[in-house]
C-alpha cells in the first residue's frame, strides 16, 4: 500500500479544498511554525479511523470541522479523502478512503466512494499493518513522551510491530462469547433448579404414593400368614418354656444336695485350722527367744570389736610416738658430737693465740721525732688545690665535650625530625584514604549482610511452610495406612460378614468351604460400580468346595449360626445364555478371576450385561427381557422387570477397591515425601550457603571494623607524634642556641684553669721532695696494736668454749629425758597388745556361741514354714470350700429368679396367645389361625428367611401404613415429565459447558500464538536496535530487557543504553539529546523489524545536530526502500534526503494553504 494523495477540506485550519501528492519514497513537509503542519498529520490519522479528540489535540470531535475567521463563516461539514495504491499482479489499483463529519455529530465512512462501516476501513488498514494508533504516525514530542513512559507502556510498541492487535481483537471477541455463553448457562442452571425444586417436591410424594401401594399389597398379603405363624411360634414357645421348666427343677434340687456336703467338709476344715494355728504360735515364741540370744551375743561382739578396733588405734599412735623419739635422740646425740668436735677447734685456736703475744712482746720500740711540719702543711695544701683545679679543669673538659657532642645530636635529630614530620604527614594522608575507603567497603558488607539476612527471613518462612507441608503429607500417609490396615483386617478377617456367618466362615475355610464369592471375583477398572451391583448379596455367598458336604455343612450352619446364610457349590457349571446381537458386553469380560473359576462364576452372574447408560440398558431389556443388564454406574435391570438404583452399603468389591486406591495413595505420598524431603535438602543448603555468606559478611565486617580502628588509633597517634615532633624540633632548635653560647664560656674559663694548674704543679712538686727527706727518718712501730687485739681474740674463744661446754651439758640432760619416754611408750604397747589377743579370744568364742544359734533359728524357721504350708493349705481347702458355697448360693439364687422368669415367660406367652385371638381382623376367625397348611407352611418358611414375619417387621409396617396419612396417588405421573424436562435442561448445559471450555482452550491458544509473536518481535527489534546505536552514536551497545519474563502478558520493557564504558543504564540517566537518539533508534527499530505501509514523522529530528542529522537522514533512506515515508522538519540538512518538498503557509490568520517549493533550489 503506497499513499499517493490527500485531499483535505474544512478539517481544522484547512479551510478550503486542498490536495497533497507524496512521493513513492521520502516526502518531506516545511513550513513556518504554527502553519498547520501538523494538523496534516491529523488529517491523516482522522481519516485512518481515530475516535479519540485528545489524540488529535481537540477536546471534542466536533471541533475538527474548520471554524473559519472573521471573514469566512463556519464549514457544515470536515471531509479528509486519502487515495492509495496496491500492487496487485504487476499492477496499481487504486483504493480511496473517504471520511466525513458534519457540524451536527452525524459521520460517514466511504470506500471508492462507497458508504461504508468504520470497521470495514479499520479490517483494511490493519491487514497492511497501518492504522490511526500504530507507530506510523510519529507526532511531535511522542519520541519523548515514550522514553519517560512506564515499562508496561513502553511494551505497546512491541505489541503493535509484532501484529498483536488481530490477536487482542479475537480475544476481546471470544471473551465477548465467553460471556454470553456464561449468562446463557447461568439462565438454564436458573431453569434446572426451577424445575428441580418442582421434581424434588414432586418426587417425594411419587415416593410416597408408591411406597404406600407397595406397603398396602405387602399387608394384605402377610396379614393372615402373620397371625397363623405368630400362633405357632407362640404356641412352640409355651411348650418350650413349661419343658425347662420342668427340667430346670430336677438340677436345682441336685444343687441343693450338693451344697450340704461341702458345708460338713468346712467345720473340719475350721478344727484343723485351730490346731495348726496353736503350733504356729508356740514355734514363734520360741523363735523370738532365740532371736533375743543371737542379738545379746552379736552386740557383744560387735562392742568388742569396736574395742580392739580402738585399741589398735591406740597401739599404732603410741609406736609411731616411740618412733619420733628414737628419731630426737639419734638427732641429738649427732648434735653432741659436734659441738665436742668445735669445742676442740676452739681450743687450739686460744693456744695458738697465746703463742703469738709471748713472741711480740721482746720486740722494742722507737720513736721518732717529726719536724718540718710547715712543710708538710704547704705540701698538702698544693696538693688540694692541684686536685681541685684538676678537677674542675675535667669537669669543665667533659661539658665541653658534651656540649660538643649535644650540639651534633641536636642538629641530627633537628634533621632527623624534619624528615619525620614530612613522613608523618604523607602517611596521615595515605590513612585518611585508606579509611575512607575501608568505611565504604564496611557499608557494603552491611548492606550486603541486610540484603542476605533479608533473603535467609525469606527462605526460612518458606521452609517453615514446606515443613507444614512435609507434617501434612507424613500425617495423611499415616492415617492412609491406618486405613489401610483396618480394612485389609476387614478383608483378611472377613469383617465385612455378619458375625455369625464371619465365625462359622473362619471356623470351616480349607476343610467343607472355601471361603465366599468375593475371593474370586476382581473387577476389572472402570467396571466396580457395574460388577457390584449385579453381584449384591452373592458376593457373600458360602462356597462349598463338593457338593457332597452340602447337607452336613448346612447342618453344621443351622447348629452354630444365627442368622442367614447362602451356600453354593464349586460344582456347579450352568452356562450362561446365548451372546446379544446388541453392541454389549458380558459381566464375565468385566471381571479378572482365574480360567477354571470362570464357569463356576457364568453360573452365579447368568445373563447379566453391562450397558454404557440408563437409556441404552432400558432399550437393551425391552428387546431382550429374559437378561440382566447393568450400567457402568451401578444401575441394575432385573430380568423380573425390577431396577435397583443408589449407592449400596459398603461391601467388600468397595474395600478391595478403597485398598487398591489407597495403596496408589500411599506411592504418590511416599513419592511427595521424598520431592519435598529434597526440597527441604536443597533449601537448608541454600541456608547453610546464605548462613555462611552472613557469617563471611559478619567476619569482613569485624575484619574491617577492627582495620579501621586501627588505622583510627595510628591516625591520632600520628596525630599525637606529629605535634609532640614539632614541638619538640622547636625545643631541639632552642637548645642548640643556649649550648653554642654556653661552649663559648666553658672555652674560655678552662683556658684559665690550664694556666693555674701549672704553676701549681711547679709547687707541688717542690713540697713532695722536702716531705719525703723527712718521712725517711721518722719510723713508727704498730706492735702494741697487734698484741691488745691479739688478747681480745683469745678473751672471746674463751667465752665461745665456755658455751659450747654448757650445750654439750644440756643435749646429754636433754637424752637421758627422751630415753626414758621411749621406756614408757614400749610398756604401754606390751599392755595393748595383751588387750586386743584377750579381745580376740572372746569374738572367737561369741562366733561359735552365734553359729549354734543360728543352726537353732534355721530349724525353727523350718518349722514354722512347714505349719505355715499346712495352715496355708487348710485356708485354701476353706476358701474353696466357701466359695463354692457362695457359688451354690448364687446359682440357687439365680435358679430361684430364673424360676420366676421362666414362670413370668409363662405367664406372658399365655397372655399374649389370648391377647393375639382378641386383636384379630373381623374378616379372620380365630380357629383359622391356630391350623396351617402345607402351602401356607412353606410360605411362612420363605418368608422367615428374610425375616419378613417377624413382629418387629410386621407391626412396624402397619404403622408406617398408618402414618403415610394423605397420599398423592398422581404424582408418579406428574413427576415422570418434569424428569423429562430436566434432562432435558441437563442436556443443554453440558452443551454450554462444553462449548464454554472450548472458548476457554481458544483464549489458551491466542495467548499462545500472541506471546510467540512477541517475542520473535522483541529479539528482532532489540538486535536492530543495538545495530542503530551503533550507527548513531559510532560505537554503544543497546537493548531492550523485559521486567517480568516470567509472564509475557503482564511484563514491561525496560530501554536499556551503553556508551563508552559506562554500564547498561536506563534512558532517564541520559541526557537530552542522547534520551532522543536512542529513542529515534527504537522506534525506527520497530518500524524497520515490522514495516507498515507508510512512516509519518513530525519533527523528529529536532533535538539532533549536523552530524547526527546524516546518520538519520540515511536511516529514512534505508527505511524508504520499504515504505513510504513522510516527515514535517525544519532542517535543511533533512530536506537534502528528500525526494520531494511540500510546503504548508498560513494565507490569512487561522488558515493553512498548501503552496509547491522547488526541490532544485
Amino acid at each position: 500500500m503506497r499513499i499517493k494523495s490527500l485531499y483535505i477540506k474544512g478539517f481544522k485550519t484547512f479551510y478550503e479544498k486542498s490536495i497533497i501528492n507524496f512521493d513513492s519514497e521520502i516526502s518531506t513537509i516545511v513550513g513556518p511554525n504554527g502553519c498547520g503542519k501538523t494538523n496534516l498529520l491529523d488529517a491523516m490519522r482522522w481519516v485512518l479511523g481515530e475516535q479519540n479528540p485528545r489524540l488529535l489535540r481537540l477536546d471534542s470531535m466536533s471541533q475538527v470541522v474548520a471554524d473559519g475567521n472573521d471573514n469566512l463563516p463556519k464549514q457544515n461539514f470536515a471531509e479528509v479523502s486519502l487515495l492509495v495504491e496496491n500492487e496487485e499482479e504487476n499492477e496499481f489499483i487504486e483504493t480511496e478512503i473517504k471520511r466525513k463529519l458534519y457540524r451536527s455529530g452525524e459521520s460517514e465512512y466511504y470506500l471508492n466512494g462507497t458508504q461504508c462501516r468504520l470497521k470495514d476501513i479499520t479490517n483494511i488498514i490493519m491487514s497492511e499493518g497501518a492504522g490511526s494508533r500504530s507507530f506510523t504516525i510519529i507526532p511531535q514530542g511522542q519520541i519523548d513522551t515514550y522514553i519517560t513512559s512506564k515499562p508496561e507502556e513502553k511494551k505497546n510498541l512491541i505489541d503493535e510491530a509484532a501484529g498483536l492487535a488481530i490477536y487482542k481483537s479475537k480475544r476481546a471477541e471470544t471473551e465477548r462469547k465467553i460471556i454470553l455463553v456464561k449468562d446463557n448457562l447461568e439462565r438454564m442452571r436458573d431453569i434446572q433448579i426451577e424445575v428441580k425444586n418442582q421434581k424434588d417436591t414432586l418426587e417425594d410424594q411419587a415416593r410416597k404414593a408408591k411406597s404406600y401401594s407397595e406397603l398396602v399389597d405387602k399387608f394384605k398379603s402377610l396379614e393372615k400368614l402373620f397371625y397363623k405363624n405368630r400362633f405357632r411360634d407362640l404356641n412352640n414357645k409355651l411348650s418350650k418354656f413349661l419343658k425347662e421348666k420342668e427340667e430346670f427343677s430336677n438340677i436345682t434340687n441336685e444343687f441343693e444336695k450338693a451344697r450340704s456336703e461341702i458345708k460338713a467338709n468346712l467345720h473340719t476344715y475350721s478344727n484343723n485350722q485351730n490346731k495348726v494355728v496353736k503350733t504356729i504360735d508356740d514355734l514363734n515364741n520360741s523363735y523370738l527367744e532365740l532371736k533375743e540370744e543371737k542379738i545379746e551375743v552379736s552386740s557383744e561382739v560387735n562392742i568388742m570389736q569396736k574395742e580392739n578396733m580402738i585399741l589398735i588405734d591406740e597401739l599404732d599412735r603410741v609406736k609411731d610416738t616411740k618412733k619420733d623419739l628414737r628419731d630426737e635422740v639419734d638427732s641429738l646425740i649427732l648434735e653432741t658430737e659436734n659441738i665436742s668436735k668445735s669445742y676442740k677447734d676452739l681450743q687450739k685456736k686460744i693456744f695458738d693465740a697465746n703463742e703469738q703475744i709471748n713472741f711480740s712482746s721482746h720486740d722494742n720500740e722507737r720513736d721518732l721525732d717529726i719536724t718540718q711540719d710547715e712543710v708538710k702543711i704547704k705540701l698538702l695544701d698544693a696538693v688540694e688545690r692541684y686536685s681541685s683545679l684538676k678537677t674542675s679543669y675535667s669537669i669543665i673538659e667533659n661539658e665541653l665535650s658534651d656540649l660538643s657532642t649535644k650540639q651534633l645530636r641536636y642538629e641530627d635529630e633537628s634533621s632527623k625530625l624534619e624528615e619525620s614530620i614530612s613522613s608523618i604527614e604523607i602517611k596521615m594522608r595515605e590513612i585518611k584514604e585508606k579509611s575512607s575507603e575501608l568505611e565504604l567497603i564496611r557499608d557494603n558488607c552491611i548492606k550486603n549482610k541486610k540484603e542476605e539476612t533479608e533473603k535467609l527471613t525469606c527462605i526460612n518462612t518458606e521452609l517453615k511452610d514446606i515443613n507444614i507441608k512435609y507434617s501434612k503429607i507424613l500425617s495423611d500417609l499415616e492415617a492412609t495406612n491406618s486405613r489401610v490396615k483396618v480394612l485389609e483386617n476387614i478383608e483378611s478377617t472377613y469383617g465385612w460378614l455378619p458375625e455369625g456367618i464371619r465365625n462359622f466362615v473362619h471356623q470351616l475355610k480349607g476343610k467343607s468351604i472355601n471361603g465366599t464369592v468375593s475371593d474370586f471375583i476382581k473387577s476389572k477398572e472402570g467396571y466396580e460400580k457395574a460388577v457390584e451391583s449385579a453381584l449384591g448379596e452373592k458376593l457373600k455367598w458360602i462356597l462349598i468346595n463338593d457338593k457332597n458336604n452340602t447337607i452336613d455343612t448346612i447342618q453344621t450352619f443351622k447348629n452354630t449360626c444365627s442368622g442367614r446364610g447362602t451356600f453354593i457349590s464349586l460344582d456347579n457349571r450352568r452356562l450362561a445364555g446365548g451372546s446379544l446381537r446388541l453392541n454389549q458386553i458380558s459381566i464375565m469380560d468385566c471381571i479378572e478371576c482365574s480360567q477354571e473359576n470362570r464357569p463356576f462364576l457364568s453360573s452365579i452372574l447368568g445373563d447379566t450385561y453391562v450397558s454404557d447408560g440408563l437409556v441404552e440398558a432400558i432399550k437393551a431389556r425391552e428387546e431382550f427381557p429374559g437378561f440382566n443388564f447393568v450400567t457402568k454406574d451401578g444401575e441394575f435391570f432385573d430380568a423380573n422387570g425390577s431396577i435397583s438404583v443408589g449407592s449400596a452399603p459398603e461391601n467388600i468389591l468397595q474395600i478391595k477397591d478403597e485398598i487398591k486406591d489407597l495403596n496408589n495413595q500411599k506411592l504418590q505420598y511416599d513419592k511427595n515425601i521424598d520431592l519435598v524431603g529434597i526440597e527441604i535438602k536443597k533449601i537448608e543448603e541454600e541456608i547453610f550457603d546464605i548462613n555462611n555468606r552472613i557469617n563471611s559478611f559478619d567476619n569482613e565486617i569485624s575484619s574491617y571494623t577492627d582495620s579501621y580502628e586501627v588505622i583510627s588509633r595510628k591516625l591520632n597517634d600520628f596525630n599525637s607524634r606529629l605535634s609532640g615532633e614539632t614541638s619538640l624540633r622547636e625545643n631541639i632548635q632552642s637548645q642548640i642556641k643556649e649550648l653554642e653560647a654556653n661552649l663559648m664560656l666553658k672555652k674560655k674559663k678552662l683556658d684559665d684553669i690550664y694556666d693555674e694548674i701549672n704553676v701549681i704543679i711547679e709547687e707541688k712538686d717542690e713540697f713532695e721532695r722536702k716531705f719525703n727527706l723527712l718521712e725517711k727518718a721518722k719510723d713508727i712501730s704498730s706492735s702494741e696494736i697487734i698484741l691488745e687485739s691479739k688478747k681480745t681474740e683469745i678473751k672471746n674463744l674463751e667465752e665461745s668454749l665456755n658455751n659450747q661446754g654448757n650445750s654439750k651439758k644440756n643435749l646429754s640432760e636433754k637424752i637421758d629425758s627422751v630415753s626414758l619416754k621411749i621406756e614408757t611408750e614400749s610398756s604401754r604397747i606390751i599392755e595393748l597388745e595383751d588387750k586386743i589377743e584377750l579381745n580376740s579370744l572372746k569374738i572367737k568364742k561369741c562366733g561359735q556361741t552365734l553359729e549354734s544359734l543360728a543352726l537353732s533359728e534355721a530349724g525353727l524357721v523350718q518349722d514354722i514354714s512347714e505349719s505355715k504350708k499346712e495352715l496355708e493349705n487348710i485356708k485354701i481347702s476353706l476358701s474353696s470350700g466357701s466359695s463354692e458355697i457362695e457359688k451354690s448360693d448364687e446359682i440357687l439364687e439365680e435358679r430361684r429368679i430364673k424360676g420366676f422368669e421362666l414362670d413370668s415367660n409363662i405367664q406372658k406367652v399365655e397372655i399374649e396367645i389370648e391377647q393375639l385371638l382378641e386383636n384379630l381382623n373381623p374378616d379372620i376367625d380365630a380357629s383359622e389361625i391356630k391350623t396351617v397348611n402345607s402351602d401356607e407352611s412353606l410360605r411362612i418358611d420363605e418368608l422367615e428367611k428374610n425375616n419378613d414375619l417377624s413382629k418387629s417387621k410386621f407391626y412396624k409396617l402397619q404403622k408406617t401404613i398408618e402414618g403415610f396419612g394423605p397420599v398423592n396417588l398422581l404424582a408418579p405421573e406428574e413427576f415422570e415429565k418434569l424428569q423429562e424436562r430436566f434432562d432435558f435442561t441437563n442436556s443443554q448445559i453440558e452443551d454450554l459447558d462444553e462449548s464454554l471450555m472450548n472458548l476457554n482452550k481458544t483464549i489458551s491458544k491466542i495467548d499462545g500464538e500472541s506471546e510467540t509473536a512477541f517475542m520473535e518481535t522483541f529479539n528482532k527489534i532489540s538486535d536492530k536496535y543495538d545495530e542503530y546505536i551503533k550507527t548513531l552514536f559510532g560505537g554503544g551497545e543497546g537493548k531492550l530487557v523485559l521486567t517480568n519474563p516470567s509472564s509475557i502478558k503482564d511484563t514491561g520493557i525496560e530501554v536499556m543504553l551503553k556508551i563508552g564504558l559506562k554500564k547498561y543504564r536506563n534512558l532517564k540517566s541520559y541526557s537530552g539529546g542522547e534520551r532522543a537518539l536512542a529513542g529515534i533508534a527504537l522506534l525506527l527499530s520497530a518500524y524497520f523489524v515490522k514495516p507498515a505501509p507508510f512512516l509519518l514523522l513530525d519533527e523528529v529530528d529536532a533535538p539532533l545536530d549536523d552530524k547526527n542529522i546524516d546518520k538519520f537522514g540515511l536511516m529514512l533512506k534505508e527505511i524508504s526502500a520499504k515504505s513510504q515515508v513522510a516527515i514535517i522538519t525544519h532542517n535543511k540538512k533533512t530536506m537534502k534526503f528528500s525526494n520531494k518538498l511540500i510546503g504548508i503557509t498560513s494565507k490569512l490568520e487561522g488558515l493553512s494553504e498548501v503552496i509547491p517549493v522547488d526541490l532544485s533550489e
